[in-house]
């Protein structure tokens, strides 16, 4: 899955300034290709995934990546 750089900036979410910083290139990279869209204007880095987030991710994933090879 490519990175957009253009596609959309993190930091457009009211808690990006949350993201560690060793963790904002793959944060970027997975709202960029889909991975994580936030709720209500914030991608929560600090909280836990729930098994449905965590699912929808693993699914995005594999149509987007798995399936194109």
């Amino acid at each position: 899955i490519t990175f957009e750089s253009n596609k959309l900036n993190i930091n457009t979410f009211s808690d990006s300034n949350s993201i560690s910083y060793w963790a904002s290139d793959a944060m970027k990279w997975a709202v960029n290709a889909g991975m994580m869209q936030g709720a209500s204007n914030k991608l929560n880095p600090s909280s836990n995934a729930t098994r449905a987030q965590v699912a929808k991710i693993l699914q995005t994933f594999d149509e987007k990546a798995v399936k194109n090879t």
